[in-house]
């Protein structure tokens, strides 16, 4: 299948013609056929004029799927899709726009999307390979790993020897707590293509997201030397503190070869980062996190607006409390909402809670969104229908919430769902879920920004590649806090990082039972879990609690004034906050 910066064989082929002709029919196929031998052949912008000369002589379903594939391979995603639909709207049941489609909102992280438009591909075409294989993944992103599963499985039977099929079934295993045959289909993958580098870098991820740090060490290592040029690995061994001084100047060497500006250089200048502030070296860590901080910026596809999100928080705001909430029985499981910033200390909290035998750990579940959306369809609109919801509606959107949940957690007394977003649906979780529970995940502002800044974060955290951005949704999230701790009908319990990594065992006996269940002792041993962390606390949640992310940011001071200035109010609140519970920072 096409993916961007890569072109797909026979993605659009109408088979071969290799004469010029006055035939129009025979010229359009010449055109396409033109336009896939130049995009292999690297020389995209001939492929796009060939493909546009074909446009002008027939707007069809398959020189849209031309353009589109063209579209993909330059990065050019939003009119990538824009081809795809509009071949679809000439030939609805075209599949290779549907796979495209399918798998361009599958590469976007629209897992719901993608599972509609995969299941349309399945229709014109049953028991098509390319349409199962996405929507297994696609199951796998949304957190449907029991189907997932079972769509991986059937496909492994069908076809044994191809390996990445076997690395999804991996993944799907590892979210589901299988560490074992985990590590058993990732190590089919690599058996069946060792030579691959970026299998053996999606392999290394895997391992590193169960806990399984040698390993996933050790096949970083392996896809460097595949690769040299090649620079992920680089960075995921310097984040785990694990990168020699000699990869570290053939990061270096590589780094020198590529053009300013490319974004190749961002992975290189990310572990040079790292290793910087590791030795205490600032000025050389935030000279490069500056660099890819500026590259990231150029390349994603939105920027963070700060107007929008302040008007989304507005509406948000004003429908706190508004509405009593209706009675309804207590649901099982009962959602514990774990809520902040990111990089706040909200996987260590649901780590905590997961390894309760009564607690189901859904991560970042995207329900609520899909929820608040879907009130469109009774007509009412997220947050200003909240008022206008009637109970049988309240009732319907309040099962949607668990469609699709794995069967896992029937029979638990309580999940939690680490969607730090969902702050801004505050309003709809108390007229939907009375009997909820809210953990706000508190952590020093300043260990937060760093934090995110040196995450490099992609679009789905808009507004983690500056200072200010971060800022501003720093102070729009205690914007909300602040009006629901006058009018909000859930209890909250605010957990603070630095009193939790202090306190450990009160912290984590306080938040058992908050959420109303017994005590085990096994809250104890979160570094215990079986279970895949696919954020960017993996590799951590792991290891043994530590205190060393504490004042994080401090060595680097001087060059975060602007920072400590944006975020003053909420550093003075913060550390207040902690000297009442007898805390220190720093």
């Amino acid at each position: 299948m096409a993916e961007t910066g890569k072109a797909s064989p026979q993605f659009w082929s109408m088979g071969s013609t290799n004469r010029k002709s006055s035939n129009p029919q025979e010229r359009l196929k010449s055109l396409i056929d033109q336009a896939q031998a130049l995009l292999h052949a690297g020389k995209q912008g001939e492929a796009m004029r060939a493909a546009q000369e074909a446009l002008q002589i027939a707007d069809i379903a398959i020189t849209r799927v031309a353009l589109a594939a063209i579209n993909l391979v330059r990065g050019d995603v939003k009119e990538a899709e824009a081809n795809y639909r509009k071949a679809l709207s000439h030939n609805p049941r075209h599949i290779t726009a549907l796979l495209g489609l399918g798998q361009l909102k599958l590469n976007s992280g629209k897992a719901p999307a993608a599972i509609q438009v995969l299941q349309a591909a399945l229709d014109v075409s049953p028991g098509n390979l390319d349409a199962r294989h996405l929507l297994a993944r696609a199951y796998g992103l949304s957190k449907r790993y029991e189907e997932a599963r079972k769509l991986f499985e059937a496909l492994i039977a069908e076809r044994p020897q191809a390996a990445d099929i076997w690395l999804g079934y991996a993944h799907a295993l590892s979210a589901l707590g299988e560490v074992d045959g985990a590590v058993t289909a990732y190590r089919r993958a690599l058996k069946l293509n060792p030579n691959d580098h970026r299998l053996q870098l999606l392999v290394a991820e895997g391992f590193l997201s169960v806990g399984k740090v040698d390993s996933a060490e050790r096949h970083f290592r392996q896809a460097i030397k595949l690769r040299p040029d090649f620079g992920p690995p680089y960075h995921h061994l310097a984040r785990m503190k694990r990168l020699t001084d000699e990869e570290l100047e053939e990061a270096r060497r590589q780094l020198s070869n590529i053009t300013p500006g490319d974004q190749k250089r961002i992975p290189f200048l990310a572990a040079i980062a790292q290793v910087g502030e590791q030795k205490g070296d600032a000025a050389l860590a935030f000279s490069a996190l500056s660099e890819a901080l500026e590259l990231r910026k150029k390349n994603r596809r939105a920027g963070y607006d700060r107007d929008a999100a302040a008007r989304k928080i507005e509406g948000a705001i004003a429908q706190i409390g508004v509405s009593p909430p209706l009675a309804l029985p207590i649901s099982r499981p009962r959602p514990v909402f774990i809520i902040g910033m990111p990089r706040s200390g909200s996987t260590l909290i649901e780590q905590i809670l997961e390894r309760h035998p009564h607690v189901y750990a859904s991560g970042e579940w995207p329900a609520m969104r899909r929820v608040a959306s879907s009130m469109s369809n009774l007509d009412k609109s997220f947050p200003e229908g909240l008022s206008s919801l009637k109970d049988d509606e309240i009732r319907d959107l309040r099962a949607a919430y668990f469609q699709g949940l794995d069967p896992e957690a029937e029979g638990k007394l309580a999940m939690t769902d680490k969607q730090l977003g969902n702050f801004i649906y505050l309003p709809l979780i108390e007229r939907l879920f009375p009997e909820a529970k809210i953990i706000r995940c508190r952590r020093h502002p300043m260990d937060i920004c760093w934090s995110i800044l040196t995450q490099l974060f992609g679009d789905q955290v808009s507004f983690g590649l500056s200072v200010e951005d971060i800022a501003h949704q720093m102070h729009q999230q205690h914007r909300v806090f602040s009006v629901w701790s006058e009018r909000g009908t859930l209890p909250v319990l605010e957990v603070f990082n630095e009193e939790l990594v202090e306190r450990f065992e009160d912290g984590a006996r306080t938040m058992v039972t908050f959420a109303d269940l017994e005590w085990d002792d096994a809250c104890l041993t979160p570094q215990g879990s079986s279970r895949a962390v696919l954020t960017a606390s993996a590799g951590q949640v792991h290891r043994s609690i530590s205190k060393s992310s504490i004042g994080r940011w401090k060595p680097f001071a001087s060059y975060l004034a602007d920072a400590q200035a944006a975020l003053k109010p909420l550093i003075e609140i913060h550390e207040a906050e902690l000297a009442k519970r007898g805390i220190v920072y720093g």
